[in-house]
């Protein structure tokens, strides 16, 4: 009996020993992985305080540069707010944006209409024969300014 317990105690031991040259691995591997992610870390936060640095230098500009000019979208919204806030002093911005919009589609849709046509006809008929697209442009110009005579009546017939 005594040998068996024996045989257990030295089992259980070397056991132990094994459960704990594992814990030693373990320890060693975390502390391993730790040193590598705060390395990382590190590395990380260094590129991002390059750029901050690099970003703060760059935004260093001259005061005298020119601003950039404001597009024709922006041009036209201008003058537009000023006419509809005089017609309708009472009509949230919201409202007055959303009849910008529509204007500037309205005055924009004959222009993309005459690009369009344009670049159909010279794809199709005038890559080998200028003739024939300088015929088309000219009758697209002249239906295109047909087009915008009716729209700016039926603006004028509307508008009373």
């Amino acid at each position: 009996m005594e040998l068996y317990k024996q045989k257990k105690e030295e089992e259980a031991a070397s056991v132990k020993k094994e459960e704990e040259e594992l814990m030693k691995i373990q320890k060693a591997e975390a502390l391993q992985l730790l040193k590598k992610k705060e390395k990382t870390e590190n590395i990380i936060k260094k590129t991002k305080d390059m750029k901050k640095k690099k970003q703060k230098e760059d935004k260093v500009v001259d005061p005298n540069k020119p601003k950039k000019p404001p597009s024709s979208f922006l041009l036209f919204c201008k003058e537009e707010r000023k006419n509809l806030v005089q017609e309708r002093p009472d009509v949230n911005n919201s409202t007055i944006n959303a009849l910008i919009s529509l204007k500037w589609k309205v005055k924009i849709l004959p222009c993309a209409i005459h690009l369009s046509l344009f670049f159909f006809f010279f794809f199709f008929w005038g890559r080998g024969n200028m003739q024939v697209l300088c015929i088309m442009h000219a009758r697209m110009c002249v239906f295109i300014r047909y087009l915008l005579f009716l729209y700016s009546m039926m603006m004028l017939i509307g508008a009373k």
